[in-house]
């Protein structure tokens, strides 16, 4: 997935916000959005359920009579027989309205709700990896929906608070961030009541979904038995939790939107994208969109032909009862100002992180007077068919570039001090000898890791072999090897630190007047010269700087990639 991590609207699906915006009003072009069913409405009336006393009242003299009579020879009185009447009503009503849906003498449901309960699965398994890639990431989500209803909004904040929008002289500090924040809560407090019903809309909407995803279908589906000769059927009474928890949510529907159908099909692709995939954006939103019509449509049909409400009455055995109604929180606002500026806080890390990393180039280059940050030459995982990222990338590029930008310039003077120099304490000859051998080795180490790395290496060609079409497996392998990559530079940071730090005692124990037990001088150090005659001690003392140097820059650079967001 091409990804822009410094931008507050990032790349989703690889396309900018403005590109999303157009393709949606291109496809929605083709769509009659009240035609194809995008709103859903329920046939079963939302008004409060009757007033049994005085419903009562107003039946017949026969029915009352009939009542009365009843209710005289039951322990639950007038009301309870009233009550047992109505049900009877509605269950005869069900029949004549939607027949096979129950069977009225076991008061069961039969095989035609089975299967459109089953149908209606299919249309939440649709749904279902929209959502889960929502719930993966919600702050992500609201802000594509935000800038995908409101595009001007997206780039308000993209000039006036995000901090990679600042001049490239920016320091950092509280009162910058605080007036960037500001700007925020500005902007935010400018939308419009439109823009905010709108986006209301859009919020209810996802939120429903995310609902009706969340309906228990394989266990209601699971209460049903096969019956010989009639199908599958199930007890009213055995599924009364179920039909209160369908009635809830069904009862509820909201207005399904574009703009949140194009938000789920581009967080859904996104990690297909991710992992190297290629996509068709526009065909695989045009077809998700059609499908999501065939799917809505269906969700209306079973609430308009599937009288929840009245099962409901059925199964708790209550005329007066309703599916509870549960509007969607208010609260949404703020959730949505509080995920922008969660967003915003990382986006300031990471705008520090990148001036960091900025900084951090820039010192390399100028260490090793070169004009950009020194990469390996050979990086398989860059072109590789599995989306990698290795950990270590610039510690490896740093080292790498080290010895014949810089060490190899310490060498002649280091053989003076190994073969000519005299130290007064005899381990130390030792240590130093001991401490250039591991450095030159962990130099040839590098040259052969980067040979490892080239395409006719061992890494290389195991990158290579990663099929286009990853199976999990496969994705395993390439991760493994990846950490055996990184393990390997590992090694060589240890090994270079401890060589620094070894180099950093000794050159103290020559060159600094602060003696100690363990490590001392050179007797001869004032005579030893190099190749034209010139004294090396100056020499020494830069080689010990620049050693020093490049070990605590390769420090802040470790540190740097741990800390990589």
């Amino acid at each position: 997935m091409a990804t822009d991590n410094s931008s507050f609207d990032r790349l989703v699906a690889g396309l900018s916000s403005e590109e999303r915006f157009s393709l949606l009003r291109k496809l929605e072009a083709g769509l009659d959005v009240d035609k194809e069913t995008l709103a859903i409405h329920s046939s079963e009336s939302k008004a409060p359920a009757v007033n049994l006393e005085k419903a009562f009242q107003k039946e017949s003299v026969l029915v009352r009579l009939w009542i009365f009579l009843r209710g005289l020879f039951s322990n639950t009185g007038i009301e309870g027989a009233y009550n047992d009447y109505r049900i009877g009503l509605t269950v005869k009503k069900i029949v004549a309205d939607s027949p096979n849906l129950i069977e009225p003498r076991y008061l069961a449901l039969e095989n035609s709700f089975y299967e459109k309960l089953l149908k209606l699965q299919d249309a939440a398994k649709f749904f279902k990896n929209g959502i889960a890639a929502y719930e993966h990431d919600e702050g992500g989500f609201c802000i594509f929906l935000t800038t995908l209803v409101m595009p001007d909004f997206g780039e308000r904040m993209e000039k006036e608070v995000s901090p990679h929008s600042l001049p490239p002289t920016s320091e950092p500090s509280p009162e910058l961030r605080t007036s960037l924040i500001r700007n925020m809560e500005n902007i935010l407090a400018d939308i419009g009541s439109d823009d905010k019903a709108s986006l209301h809309d859009c919020f209810a909407c996802l939120d429903w979904l995310r609902r009706f995803v969340a309906l228990p279908f394989s266990h209601f589906i699971s209460l049903f038995r096969s019956i010989p000769e009639k199908g599958m059927s199930c007890a009213i009474s055995a599924a009364q939790t179920e039909i209160a928890q369908f009635s809830k949510v069904l009862y509820n529907a909201k207005k399904i939107l574009p703009e949140v159908l194009e938000s789920l099909y581009m967080f859904s692709v996104e990690e297909k994208i991710g992992a190297g995939e290629k996509v068709d954006v526009e065909t695989g939103l045009s077809g998700f969109l059609q499908d999501s019509m065939r799917h809505i449509t269906y969700i209306k049909y079973f609430i308009q032909s599937v009288p929840m409400r009245q099962l409901g009455c059925i199964a708790f055995n209550s005329a007066l009862w309703t599916p509870e109604v549960q509007e969607f929180s208010d609260s949404w606002f703020t959730r949505c100002k509080n995920q922008w500026r969660k967003i915003f806080d990382e986006q300031w890390a990471l705008w520090i992180h990148s001036r960091k990393i900025s900084q951090t180039k820039q010192l390399a280059a100028a260490l090793f007077n070169i004009s950009d940050y020194p990469f390996l030459p050979h990086r398989p995982w860059q072109t590789s068919k599995v989306r990698l990222i290795c950990k270590r990338d610039y510690c490896a590029g740093f080292l790498y570039a080290f010895f014949p930008s810089m060490y190899n310039d310490f060498i002649p003077f280091l053989d003076i001090v190994i073969v000519d120099g005299k130290f007064i304490v005899p381990e130390n000859r030792i240590e130093f000898t001991d401490t250039y051998n591991e450095m030159k080795h962990l130099g040839e180490l590098l040259i052969a890791f980067n040979e490892k790395l080239s395409p006719t290496g061992i890494y290389g060609q195991a990158f290579n072999s990663v099929g286009t079409v990853q199976t999990v497996q496969e994705q395993e392998t390439a991760k493994n090897l990846m950490r055996s990559i990184e393990s390997e530079i590992n090694l060589f940071i240890t090994v270079f630190s401890g060589s620094c730090r070894s180099f950093k005692m000794l050159f103290d124990g020559m060159l600094v007047d602060v003696r100690n037990i363990k490590y001392d001088s050179l007797s001869n150090l004032a005579s030893l010269t190099d190749k034209d005659g010139m004294p090396i001690r100056s020499k020494l003392v830069e080689i010990s700087q620049k050693l020093d140097t490049a070990f605590q820059l390769l420090k802040d650079i470790e540190e740097m990639e741990n800390d990589i967001p």
